[in-house]
């Protein structure tokens, strides 16, 4: 491939990308999308993965706040019904 190619191809690209990131920064979110946004939210703001002790005693996971695995499942089970 020459050179030439290699670079409309690149500078095509860039300009994609750049068009893509553009629509998505300013478009607003969906109301489908509020919740998976919130959820991601709350995963990446957790302070710990399992809650001290859960070795011990597996039901303190119910009442753990800002853990990575209650988080992780608490839209889950959410979902059920």
């Amino acid at each position: 491939m020459k050179l030439t190619n290699q670079l409309i191809i690149l500078i095509f690209l860039v300009f994609v990308t750049l068009a893509e990131i553009n629509f998505f920064l300013f478009n607003l979110s969906g109301i489908d999308q509020i919740r998976h946004l919130s959820w991601v939210y709350f995963l990446a703001n957790s302070d710990h993965f399992l809650p001290i002790g859960f070795f011990k005693n597996p039901e303190i996971i119910y009442y753990d706040t800002y853990g990575f695995v209650y988080e992780l499942l608490r839209y889950s089970y959410k979902d059920v019904g």
